[in-house]
């Protein structure tokens, strides 16, 4: 602006700089330099420099490392739940059923029960019927008006006595299946089912007392 032709703007110019000296050359015709806050010139010698930001060390920049979510052994939804309830049933059903066969095979015996130990008396319309059962034996006895004969056990728990009567006189009596069931502690119910190979005799049934 001290070089303009205006002398006006050259009194203006020359009054602003206080009467120094320093103008910009006659053959100045770029930009001035940018200034800094010192007032001074700063040369643009490159792209400006960003200050390095601080990288976290084990996690490169960009990268997550993903939060795992701890892993739940029962379903979440409804249908889930109630196929691993069902499942939980059959196991259930599975081994009471496994437990019972264990329980029920270990339970028979072929021996007579120390349950139904003793001698039993009862009375029919056929006859008076007397049954010696002793305990561990694999036979007993039995007695009626017209035939005698062993019983020998084919099938025995606690509360059931599975045998077959074999009599003595066969010309008389037929084998029969015979089988004892505790009514209560005292009293047995004999049911009687004979064979029709020789006599026929319908099936009975007779209540008997232990005696002593």
């Amino acid at each position: 602006m001290a070089d303009d032709d205006s002398r006006t703007v050259v009194a203006a110019a020359t009054a602003v700089l206080g009467g120094s000296p320093r103008t910009a050359p006659p053959d100045a015709t770029g930009p001035a330099p940018p200034t800094g806050p010192s007032g001074t010139a700063e040369a643009a010698t490159g792209p400006i420099q960003r200050p390095p930001t601080a990288k976290t060390p084990d996690h490169p920049r960009g990268r997550t490392t993903p939060t795992r979510s701890p892993r739940r052994w029962w379903p979440a939804t409804t249908r889930g739940r109630v196929i691993l309830a069902a499942l939980a049933a059959a196991a259930l059903l599975l081994g009471g059923a496994a437990t019972w066969r264990v329980l029920d095979q270990t339970g028979h015996s072929t021996n007579i029960p120390a349950s139904f130990d003793g001698q039993w008396t009862g009375i029919a319309a056929n006859g008076n019927f007397t049954a010696e059962l002793p305990e561990d034996l694999h036979q007993g006895h039995l007695r009626t008006d017209v035939c005698k004969g062993t019983l020998t056990v084919s099938d025995a728990t606690d509360s059931r006595l599975e045998t077959r009567f074999a009599p003595v006189e066969t010309d008389v009596c037929n084998p029969w299946t015979v089988v004892f069931t505790h009514l209560s502690g005292s009293v047995l119910k004999m049911a009687v089912d004979p064979d029709s190979s020789v006599n026929y005799w319908p099936e009975f049934e007779v209540k008997m007392t232990r005696q002593g």
